[in-house]
Order: structure tokens, then C-alpha cells, then sequence
């Protein structure tokens, strides 16, 4: 299934409701690589026990992190996941 970003690959598999899937794991806010770049990953758990990873890095991984908070905080109407 292919995907036009990290963001997009999370609205496609939190929404699909054939998934049931959730949000398992999220790095740390603020994470950086060695070499001062910003990261986030994203754990995904399916209902059959398949896992995913989402991996961003730069100015994608802090949207990533925040529409990922805003999910898990259930403020779904700022979030953009499953619009």
C-alpha cells in the first residue's frame, strides 16, 4: 500500500477499520539523531498481532509526533488522522 508520507501512512492505518489497529509505542518528543536531527517512530499493533513501524525525520517527524499526541489524547478534532 503505498503512502505520501509518515502521516498518511498512520490516517491509513488507523482508519481502516479492517486493521484494528492502535498506536503501541512513540518515541520520546524532541528524540534527535546524533547528528542533531529530529525523529520520531511510531509503533502500530494490528488486531492480528502485526506490527508496523512509522519512521519520520526533520520537520515531518515533529508533525508526526504531534498528530500522533493529539490522537492518543483523543483530541481527534485537531488531530487529522482520520479525516
Amino acid at each position: 500500500m503505498p503512502y505520501f508520507n509518515s502521516i498518511d501512512a498512520l490516517r491509513k492505518l488507523l482508519c481502516d477499520q479492517n486493521f484494528g489497529a492502535y498506536i503501541s509505542g512513540l518515541s520520546n518528543n524532541g528524540s534527535r539523531l546524533s547528528n542533531g536531527l529530529e525523529y520520531c517512530l511510531v509503533e502500530i499493533t494490528c488486531k492480528t498481532g502485526v506490527q508496523f513501524g512509522i519512521q519520520s525525520y526533520g520537520k515531518e517527524a515533529i508533525d508526526l509526533y504531534k498528530e500522533v499526541t493529539k490522537f492518543i489524547r483523543g483530541d481527534i478534532k485537531s488531530s487529522i488522522v482520520c479525516r
